[in-house]
């Protein structure tokens, strides 16, 4: 087992640690209060304040001039964002046209090369056709004209002549061969 004087076991026998505190208060007031708070004052609401206010729309309006002005400021105002936000809106359709004229323009060019590459692909398997028919000729024989079986007897007739030919000639240079080995026997 562990001895007493290995580390595991003086770790064992370690008296715990204690994980938590107990809470503390940070801050003691001087009068010896913990946690009570005063109790808020009422807050007093005067009639005559309502009264003063409830004759405002019989009053004489004094300050008219400046609420001219600034009424006027304020006209003047709204009028040049009014401006801003029409030359905003006229830049960007301008903006948007162009771009839908770009657009435009991208795709007839891509219908265009569409167009193209149909008629690339359409000559492409005509030629593949034409390939495959041509390998497909090859292969059977033709049929043969009554002028070309013609043409093949003679040619066959006369090779036939021309063998026959040779043979008589070499049986002919033979023959006197034959006779001097007869009659050296």
């Amino acid at each position: 087992m562990l001895s007493i004087e290995s580390p595991v076991a003086r770790l064992l026998k370690s008296p715990p640690i204690p994980a938590r505190k107990p809470l503390q208060p940070k801050n003691i007031p001087s009068d010896g209060s913990l946690g009570c708070r005063p109790k808020p004052k009422p807050i007093e609401i005067s009639i005559a304040q309502w009264i003063g206010d409830a004759d405002k729309e019989n009053r004489p309006i004094s300050a008219m001039g400046s609420f001219d002005a600034s009424l006027a400021e304020e006209l003047e105002a709204i009028r040049r964002k009014k401006e801003r936000l029409r030359r905003e809106r006229e830049k960007t359709e301008r903006v948007l046209r162009e771009r839908e004229m770009v657009m435009e323009k991208e795709m007839r060019e891509m219908e265009r090369r569409g167009r193209e590459q149909r008629k690339v692909e359409m000559e492409l398997e005509k030629i593949l056709r034409f390939k495959d028919l041509k390998a497909s000729c090859l292969r059977i024989r033709p049929v043969q004209s009554l002028r070309e079986k013609e043409q093949e007897m003679k040619n066959r007739e006369s090779l036939t002549q021309e063998m026959d030919n040779q043979a008589a000639e070499t049986e002919k240079r033979a023959e006197p061969m034959m006779k001097c080995k007869i009659a050296a026997t």
